[in-house]
């Protein structure tokens, strides 16, 4: 997930800086401040809405279910 992560935010990083400084004159609107708290609740919403993420965490779920389902008092 990470590889797949930073390109996102260096795509991001640039589009900011280049947007951050606005026209002589012309007040600043829309700015966004990259800080932590704001890139952890990007990656935050990317790991809830991804479908191929909410895939992954199904089948953890899966897995867990199937191992909590093996009686590990019996000995194969």
């Amino acid at each position: 997930m990470k590889s797949s992560l930073i390109p996102i935010l260096w795509l991001g990083f640039a589009g900011v800086a280049h947007s951050a400084e606005p026209a002589p004159g012309v007040p600043a609107t829309n700015v966004v401040r990259l800080t932590a708290a704001y890139i952890n609740q990007l990656a935050d919403q990317v790991r809830s809405n991804h479908p191929a993420l909410r895939a992954a965490a199904s089948l953890v779920v899966a897995a867990r279910a199937a191992t909590n389902a093996v009686r590990t008092w019996e000995d194969p």
